[in-house]
């Protein structure tokens, strides 16, 4: 029994993993117009660039497809009853494949829809808390002009998972409920380092679908 669980547990993980790799805005991008969203807009392979390429509504299905990757690998662990370590592991695994997939040569996106969804799963309240934290850190620093999108995206992130985790605690939640958000907060910070190392965001190339 204890080799069939290891076995339940890695496979588990790995599956989670290759999930994270199907990326919804690759393959319907190239299904739509038959190019790689990688070099259309910013760059990203993710739903607010789709949008940009494809049109509004695209966004929203991508935005929801990237989001049910992070809800059903919660939701596979705890009906598995695998235990809250091995499903924050598988977490980590899903958005990791989304940001580093292997059949796209390791270059996705930003994975923030599929932690979002695996978070949900967990907890609507917690997501919400999370999306507040980061509109009302993130605006500001916008309108102010001082500091441009992106890094104003990121530190409204790390902000966003900090004061989160830090609530959890404060009001007694289970261990790996919140460890899970500063893992995620460090997976997304090693994810935004390589590619700003990486020279992104790249010059707008293709700004429509025409």
């Amino acid at each position: 029994m204890k080799t069939i669980h290891i076995a339940l547990v890695v496979g588990y993980v790995i599956l989670s993993y290759w999930l994270g790799c199907v990326s919804s805005s690759y393959y319907i991008t190239k299904a739509r117009i038959g190019k790689d969203i990688r070099y259309l807009g910013s760059g990203n392979a993710g739903a607010q660039n789709v949008g940009k390429v494809l049109g509004r509504p695209w966004f929203v299905v991508i935005l929801l497809l990237d989001m049910l990757k992070g809800y059903v690998v919660v939701l596979g662990g705890v009906h598995l009853g695998v235990g809250d370590v091995v499903v924050t592991l598988a977490i980590v695994a899903v958005v990791s494949g989304h940001i580093w997939p292997a059949q796209m040569r390791f270059r996705g996106g930003m994975g923030i829809a599929t932690s979002l969804g695996a978070v949900l799963a967990f907890h609507w309240f917690v997501m919400a808390d999370i999306v507040a934290i980061f509109a009302v850190t993130y605006f500001p620093q916008v309108w102010s002009g001082r500091i441009v999108a992106r890094k104003a995206a990121a530190r409204s992130a790390v902000a966003a998972i900090n004061l989160t985790a830090l609530s959890m605690v404060l009001l007694k939640q289970p261990l790996m409920s919140w460890l899970s958000l500063i893992i995620l907060g460090f997976v997304h910070y090693a994810a935004y380092r390589s590619r700003l190392a990486r020279g992104w965001p790249h010059p707008a190339r293709d700004k429509a679908a025409a």
